[in-house]
């Protein structure tokens, strides 16, 4: 099957090349440079992905750019294994003084070493692009659009989502959007709480983020609002950010009594849905705070998304939603990763390669994608049958955190460029 083109692949690069835990990784510098870089490739990207088809000169630089763009994807998949690595060790995340602590031993000479190699791939893969998108003797129309929708939280929300996970999680999304366009008046409450339930990395924010953005569920709600929670479930960050994105300023500085009015008056009497993302604990406050968000019209929303059933039971009104690819849908996902565009080989070895590895993964979205990026990298005949052996060794000797040792082997079979 076909790859996307690389405008999709773009601004999936932006939106993780724009993510907390990458950035603190300690090349901010060189992750700015390459999202610039990326942002000007994308402002010609739409008008060359019209002409290539009548323009041959810029199919052949189109076809130059996408073996670039796809070898950052490969880079960024580095970044994030490594913002994963740092976060599991407890380096990234933390409150002020312990990030004091750890930025103190991070100058130890393995990670000062470890940042300029990864430093060095940034700024080697930047100067690449840039010399593609220079390297061209015909226009392009430049499109400065916006791709992303501006939330509360302090990364923003895009609304791309890649074509291969929209369709594993169609039904998913059909389920999620009925919830939130039933205006049946079943319960007594003006807003009803829904979680979003999974491992890391089973696509529960790629979920939200399908419905939040459906063009029905846009019409539906008055007010649409998304907070990026993580470690930081605090009454006065969900707030700040709330009126933050309802009037496009910052109220950094009013008391949170203050911030507390100023949302009484967004949601009254208007049908909102809100999404809090990665609830990791559940502050003492959610009971107040959910009681200020309730003087809104009937039918408003919340959405959440968590690992803990716990907090999903707490913090819900409705039964929560368990997010797992079924065995089929991640066959059919690491299919499309692992075999694109040349032909699936046709024998017995490709039926127990498929079960053997649905069970691997056991519906992690985001496990299936990037192990299926690393076996096509593979030869199927020569290469493949090691690398599912060692994967499963490596879940059986740590069953409670295999997805961090499966990411770990895909770490360390990123192809060399």
């Amino acid at each position: 099957m076909a790859r996307l083109y690389p405008s999709g692949v773009v601004n999936s690069i932006i939106e993780r090349l724009h993510s907390e835990a990458v950035r603190q990784i300690g090349v901010t510098d060189e992750l700015s440079g390459l999202e610039k870089t990326f942002s000007s490739v994308k402002a010609v990207l739409t008008d060359a992905e019209k002409k290539q088809r009548a323009d041959k000169a810029v199919k052949r630089w189109l076809e130059r750019l996408e073996d670039a763009v796809y070898e950052a994807e490969e880079l960024v998949d580095e970044l994030s294994y490594e913002a994963l690595r740092q976060q599991r060790a407890g380096m990234l995340g933390r409150d002020s003084i312990t990030k004091k602590v750890c930025t103190f031993f991070s100058t130890s000479l393995n990670q000062v070493a470890l940042h300029g190699k990864l430093g060095n791939k940034v700024k080697a893969i930047n100067k690449r692009l840039a010399a593609i998108r220079d390297d061209r003797d015909f226009a392009l129309e430049k499109r400065h659009e916006e791709d992303i929708v501006v939330t509360g939280g302090e990364e923003p929300t895009p609304s791309y989502v890649p074509e291969d996970e929209v369709i594993a999680l169609e039904s998913d999304k059909m389920a999620i959007k009925q919830y939130l366009l039933d205006a049946t008046k079943s319960n007594k409450e003006n807003v009803q709480v829904i979680a979003i339930v999974g491992m890391g990395g089973a696509g529960k924010s790629t979920l939200a983020k399908l419905a939040y953005n459906d063009e029905e569920v846009v019409k539906h709600f008055d007010l649409r609002l998304w907070v990026n929670l993580s470690d930081n479930f605090d009454e006065r960050f969900v707030i700040r950010n709330i009126v933050k994105y309802a009037t496009k300023k910052d109220f950094e500085n009013l008391e949170t009594y203050q911030l507390k009015q100023k949302l009484g008056k967004i949601v009254r009497g208007k049908r909102y849905l809100l999404v809090l993302v990665d609830v990791q604990y559940v502050s003492d406050k959610w009971t107040s705070l959910k009681l200020l968000l309730s003087g809104c019209a009937y039918g408003s929303k919340i959405i959440i998304t968590t690992r803990s059933c716990d907090f999903a039971h707490t913090m819900g009104t409705m039964p929560p939603y368990e997010l797992s690819l079924s065995k089929e849908k991640s066959w059919d996902l690491f299919q499309e990763m692992a075999f694109m565009n040349r032909e699936e080989p046709i024998n017995s070895e490709i039926e127990e390669t498929r079960r053997r590895i649905v069970d691997i993964c056991s519906g992690n979205l985001f496990l299936i994608r990037t192990i299926g990026r690393i076996f096509y990298s593979k030869n199927p005949k020569t290469e493949w049958s090691s690398l599912l052996e060692m994967l499963e060794c490596r879940s059986r000797e740590a069953p409670h955190g295999y997805v961090f040792r499966m990411l770990e082997i895909a770490y360390e079979n990123l192809p060399s460029h």
